[in-house]
């Protein structure tokens, strides 16, 4: 007897990356009918910056993305606006990231767009299912990153 045949559309790691795409898609075409120029990368950005601003160094780990990418990033949302780099006065080599009222205001037009599509995406789930992936997904991120 031969083992079952292994199809990539079955397995989880499928599912994942399909689900993650479209809801990237969704949320990229939604922002751009709602006016607004972003990326859902840029998106999530602005939402891990405290009001109290954080280095980009903090900012970098908390993205789970290279130096590189988020130098890029920032480079993007200081020329639209949304967010400040001050030098650090205790270390010139660090820079601060704050989101500026502009980028604040993008905030409050973008998250209501945003609670929408995870309203439709989690449509016949329960409460209890989603906190469940959640969690499952919080997991697979720990062991990956331990």
């Amino acid at each position: 007897m031969s083992p079952p045949e292994f199809l990539i559309e079955n397995s989880f790691g499928y599912a994942l990356h399909h689900a993650s795409y479209i809801l990237k898609a969704s949320m990229k075409d939604r922002f751009r009918t709602a006016g607004v120029n972003v990326t859902p990368e840029e998106f999530v950005f602005l939402f891990l910056i405290p009001e109290e601003g954080a280095s980009q160094n903090l900012l970098t780990k908390k993205s789970l993305k290279d130096k590189t990418t988020i130098t890029r990033l920032v480079d993007r949302l200081v020329t639209k606006g949304w967010i400040s780099r001050i030098e650090n006065e205790n270390n010139r080599r660090e820079q601060i990231i704050f989101v500026t009222a502009e980028g604040a205001d993008v905030k409050l037009k973008l998250m209501p767009i945003a609670q929408d599509l995870i309203s439709v995406a989690t449509q016949g789930l329960d409460a209890k299912d989603v906190e469940i992936s959640r969690k499952t997904l919080n997991q697979i991120i720990l062991n990956l990153t331990s």
